[in-house]
This record gives structure tokens, sequence and C-alpha cells, in this order.
């Protein structure tokens, strides 16, 4: 690139003036947190969309199960005929492979609970807030400071 070039570019980017982010202290992370009202709203909306999200995946996963079921049923009737019989054990076999994966996704998942006290490595406690504890403000005996 040229001096010219570079000059023309160089005078054609805005100039930014980039200003730095206030860091929050630890202890005041939740100071503007108004109400533990708020907490809960966030909790419950998360909990919401997952349990949405989980029962389309379980729509999703039935009708799979139900089109491959329906599919695997009549390419067995049809494998007599010798001219089609490769590619429909082509398509058999994926349809197989389709209908155990769907009806896995569908399944629960059933572990044994860890004995009280313990966790399993690598999860959670159930409630993240619990090592959190409130404290009433001066000012205003119905707001709630929250410190974790």
């Amino acid at each position: 690139m040229s001096v010219e070039g570079k000059a023309r570019f160089e005078a054609s980017v805005p100039q930014v003036d980039w200003k730095p982010v206030q860091e929050v202290e630890p202890s005041g992370r939740f100071e503007r947190i108004a109400s533990p009202q708020t907490v809960d709203y966030v909790l419950r909306t998360v909990q919401q969309g997952l349990v949405h999200f989980s029962s389309m995946a379980d729509t999703k996963a039935n009708i799979l199960i139900t089109v491959c079921a329906l599919l695997f049923s009549i390419g067995l009737t049809q494998l007599q005929q010798e001219a089609i019989r490769i590619p429909l054990l082509a398509l058999l076999s994926s349809a197989a492979l389709s209908l155990i994966l769907a009806i896995l996704a569908v399944v629960p998942r059933a572990s044994h609970p860890p004995p009280p006290g313990r966790r399993e490595p690598g999860q959670a406690p159930f409630n993240p807030l619990s090592s959190c504890t409130s404290r009433r403000s001066a000012p205003s005996p119905t707001s709630t400071r929250w410190t974790c």
C-alpha cells in the first residue's frame, strides 16, 4: 500500500475515544438489584425457557420416532423386490439408527443420587445463590441488599 493510500485509509477510519470500563468491587456486585424478586424472576424465566426447549425437543423426537417406525415397517414389506433391495437396506439402516437415537433422546436419564453431603464431581449445587446473604438497609426497611 502506498503512503498516499495509507493516509487516505487512516483518514476514513473514524476515531473512537474508548473509555475504560468501570470495575465493580466484589462486595458490591448486587447493590443495584432492587429486591430478591428480581433474582427469582430471572431464575423462573430461565427455567421456563429450558422447559419449553425440552418440550420442543421431545415433540421433535416423537415425530421422528413415528416417521421412522412407519418407514421401517413399510420398507420391510418391500424387501422381496430385488431391484430396490440395496437402496432399501441403506434407507432402512439409516431409519433404524434414527429411531434408536430418537428413543435415546426421549428416555429420561435415571441415576442414583449421591449420598447426603456429597456432590458428583463437576456438578453445581442446586442453589447457586445459597452462599449469598441478605441484610436490610437502614434508610428503608423494605429494601434488601444481597452480598455473596
